[in-house]
């Protein structure tokens, strides 16, 4: 059989290299072809060869007369599935003659050859009659060398089953065709044998060298950013006294312990003014207070008024194409902002409010709490007690928080994007994030989670040179600690149905990406890369290959080596 040979003159120290691995069985003999199968095994011979030993330099002389004569004709059939490879060489098939299968078997699992057990060799003619024979043993390392008689000419489906750890696997050979006769054989057209570079199998399962099927999958490019936490505006509230007093717990229960879930309005301690001589000053002090809060509250209208107005110009201008996205992004962010200071202004007047109405119920006679008025202390937010501070019956001021509360049912992850890197962020692309300790666990922010972009920055640390990137995402399980580092996978290029080849497929030659396909059993193919989105383990192929195609994954700089060896054999080898 032959196969065109890919030689460079790539120096003598390649070629010794070469000659290391090109010695399949590491079994000493002088006698042995370029497979590393002893001529002196009859068992082993090719399949356009005879059945007998080479024995002297007179008898390769004969071949090559052979070879100019017509060398008797040998068809080759690869087939991959899931878990084997099958390489079958073979003479051209005569009617009640038998003809050597020469059979290679690879469990593309484990990469080795099958060492052992039987394959049975399923064979149907056109009549439809049925024959099967077993082959109990290779006869070598993954080596099978059925003798199949065909009893009719034509086309004939050919099965292997293949026992295995309790399952049996089938594999379909394609049709293969018998002739009637050894003259019509010998006449029939010469099968076509793959060319390219020449990679025994003995070899391949030597150094475990895997291939990978070219297929299509959705590829995105995506950067890497460092991340945290942070909480929405408005969902971290201090608790502070209106005024100077003594600390005491509702009637109803103690005072709330770190962890407490809280809702807004609810009442969570008590506080006794310091003598109830000073509930005019008191009342007055509230009075103030909540003078100043309305003031609060007026300037905080203010701000979401021209907020408004400032978004509503925006996006008309945007409309007509004089403002971009990320200046929409940006008012919508502003926008947001001022309502939320609005709405922590409403919350501490309604505090207020509460405190005054309370006080004012109570005339200075009043005995609760051995005879002083209280005032009630309410949350503002909704959500968890992260922080006490003050405790039963402690003076406390207006300056010094009693609690913290914080609401993390909702978060901001912001990352920071170096300078650099701006141009590539899109926001309608997608974005994961991976918590510490768990970096291939990725969980979507925008696809699939309700979560959504918020805002690139505008303005860049001096000191990072990064500006920050932010993501506003539900955190249902409280999972999303406020403060917590994560990093953040942000997709900057995204290709639906990339054509993709894994990473370990790529070999770099003088700046260019190769790829090396394997074309048959033991021949492969170099191929040029046109590479697009790379990101994981897998690049996009723009050009060079096809859907379908096996690259070699593992094992590819050795498939290189032999592509420059002189020692590989330009007619393969003999079994």
């Amino acid at each position: 059989m032959k196969r065109r040979i890919y030689r460079h003159g790539f120096g003598l120290w390649i070629i010794a290299l070469i000659s290391v691995f090109s010695c399949t069985s590491g079994e000493p003999s002088a006698r042995s072809d370029a497979r590393g199968h002893p001529h002196d095994e009859p068992e082993h011979a090719h399949a356009d060869a005879p059945a007998h030993p080479q024995e002297s330099a007179d008898d390769h002389a004969e071949e090559g007369n052979a070879h100019e004569h017509g060398e008797q004709k040998t068809a080759q059939v690869t087939v991959w599935t899931d878990r084997f490879e099958l390489f079958v060489e073979h003479a051209l098939a005569v009617a009640k003659t038998p003809v050597r299968f020469i059979t290679h078997v690879t469990d593309l699992v484990t990469l080795h050859p099958r060492r052992e057990g039987p394959v049975t060799f399923v064979m149907q003619g056109p009549s439809g009659e049925q024959r099967e024979h077993v082959e109990e043993n290779p006869a070598r390392a993954g080596i099978y060398l059925p003798e199949l008689t065909f009893l009719e000419p034509g086309a004939w489906k050919i099965s292997l089953r293949i026992p295995l750890d309790d399952q049996e696997f089938i594999v379909d050979l394609p049709p293969t065709p018998v002739y009637a006769t050894e003259h019509e054989a010998a006449h029939a057209p010469e099968p076509a044998a793959p060319e390219g570079i020449t990679f025994l199998k003995e070899q391949q399962w030597k150094i475990l060298s895997k291939t990978d099927s070219v297929r299509r999958r959705p590829l995105s490019e995506e950067l890497r950013l460092a991340g945290v936490i942070r909480p929405l505006p408005g969902k971290r509230a201090l608790v502070t006294p209106p005024v100077e007093g003594h600390l005491t717990r509702p009637a109803d229960g103690p005072l709330p312990f770190i962890g407490d879930s809280v809702v807004e309005g609810q009442l969570v301690a008590l506080l006794q003014p310091v003598a109830a001589s000073a509930l005019q000053a008191l009342a007055l002090e509230l009075d103030v207070k909540s003078a100043e809060t309305e003031a609060s509250i007026r300037e905080a209208q203010a701000a979401l008024e021209k907020a408004n107005q400032s978004l509503d110009r925006t996006r008309g201008l945007y409309e007509k194409k004089a403002k971009s996205v990320k200046e929409v992004e940006e008012a919508e962010f502003a926008q947001r902002q001022a309502a939320a200071a609005l709405d922590a202004a409403r919350a501490l007047k309604r505090s207020y409010h509460a405190a005054t109405s309370e006080l004012r119920t109570k005339p200075a006679s009043s005995p609760p709490h051995d005879g002083a008025p209280v005032l009630p202390i309410r949350a503002p937010i909704n959500g968890r007690v992260v922080s006490v501070d003050a405790s039963e019956g402690e003076f406390v001021r207006p300056d010094k928080s009693l609690f913290t509360i914080l609401d993390v049912s909702v978060v901001l992850i912001e990352a920071r994007v170096p300078e650099s890197d701006l141009a590539r962020i899109r926001p309608d692309l997608g974005a994961t994030y991976a918590l510490p300790g768990a970096p291939n666990g990725l969980k979507p922010i925008v696809d699939g989670n309700k979560g959504r972009f918020v805002l690139l920055g505008s303005e860049i640390d001096s000191a990072t040179r990064t500006a920050p990137l932010i993501y506003e995402v539900p955190n249902p399980d409280g999972l999303l600690r406020i403060g917590l580092a994560l990093t953040v996978f942000v997709e900057t290029s995204k290709a639906e149905e990339a054509l993709v080849v894994p990473l370990s497929a790529i070999v770099e030659e003088e700046g260019r990406a190769i790829a090396y396909v394997q074309l048959a059993g033991e021949a492969f193919e170099r191929r040029d890369l046109t590479l697009g989105i790379r990101t994981g383990n897998f690049a996009q192929v723009l050009s060079g290959l096809n859907e379908g195609e096996r690259v070699v994954t593992e094992g590819a700089y050795a498939v290189r080596l032999a592509s420059v060896s002189s020692v590989i054999p330009a007619h393969g080898h003999a079994h």
